[in-house]
């Protein structure tokens, strides 16, 4: 299988799903037939596969929440540009840490609150009924 492979463990349905460039591509698990390819317009930098959906991020900041039995697009949203760093299942949403801040999503790809940082959030350190980012400004005037 191609560099960056991925493999959808988290969905009794779901297929193998590997990056190539800006696109997401699935393969049956069985036959190791192409099911579809979705084009998410960037490179695509992150996957998650959680919640009956596949969530991608790619480098213009954008996150993408797609069926995993056909590749239909549920939802997207804008982080206001720049990479998304982490992509994190936290029970009943996703949690996106980006150079716009940080994010929460509904299973379907909605969005439910964003928190504008100001920051970039490198990556979230999680423990169960907790998550933390650690972020990092730009102090040009500090001494």
């Amino acid at each position: 299988m191609n560099e960056g492979a991925y493999r959808a463990s988290s969905v009794r349905v779901a297929p193998v799903v590997y990056l190539k460039g800006q696109r997401a591509i699935a393969l049956d698990r069985e036959r190791g037939e192409e099911l579809w390819v979705y084009d998410a317009g960037a490179q695509v930098t992150r996957i998650l596969i959680a919640h009956a959906s596949v969530y991608l991020a790619d480098a213009e900041g954008s996150v993408h929440c797609l069926d995993p039995v056909d590749g239909s697009r549920r939802g997207r949203i804008q982080t206001g540009g720049g990479l998304v760093s982490v992509l994190l299942d936290e029970g009943d949403r996703i949690l996106v840490a980006a150079e716009g801040g940080v994010f929460a999503l509904t299973p379907t790809g909605d969005l439910l609150w964003a928190y504008d940082s100001r920051a970039y959030a490198p990556s979230p350190l999680a423990e169960v009924g907790l998550a933390c980012t650690l972020g990092f400004t730009q102090q040009p005037d500090r001494k």
